[in-house]
């Protein structure tokens, strides 16, 4: 009923492929599943309060989750933020922070980064850090 501030999925072994998310003024989705899988994502023009509460794309699950071929474009604060997740790869994220300060393309943040993999991803075009591990991260592979 009525307009939402996200779009969210949560529960354990989701499976998302083939969707896009366009045109948020706050989150543009956020998934929530240990075991999950994200495939084929594209996310454009979101998160335009420039807060790092509403992130374009917000994943959390466990080691085995999982998000792919992925493209985040056109944020205002950051654009992938993962908390506790396996592998963020092959996602290509471009024009972001154009509100917020403080901005990341790929973000992550203290014990919640322990064991994440960031690898072959291409990030550009971001106002200020195209990676970020913040507040004491530690076991971030990239």
């Amino acid at each position: 009923k009525g307009a939402t501030r996200e779009t969210k999925l949560v529960g354990p072994n989701i499976t998302i492929s083939n969707i896009t998310v366009k045109y948020s003024s706050n989150t543009g989705i956020t998934v929530n599943s240990p075991g999950g899988n994200m495939n084929i994502i594209l996310i454009h023009s979101t998160c335009w309060l420039g807060t790092l509460v509403y992130p374009a794309m917000s994943l959390k699950g466990d080691e085995t989750t999982k998000l792919s071929n992925a493209t985040v474009s056109y944020f205002g604060n950051a654009g992938v933020v993962t908390n506790r997740v396996g592998v963020v790869e092959r996602t290509l994220v471009h024009h972001g922070g154009l509100i917020g300060l403080d901005t990341a393309g790929l973000y992550t943040g203290g014990q919640h980064a322990n064991g994440t993999v960031w690898r072959y991803n291409w990030v550009h075009s971001v106002t200020e850090k195209c990676a970020r591990g913040d507040d004491q991260t530690a076991n971030l592979t990239m």
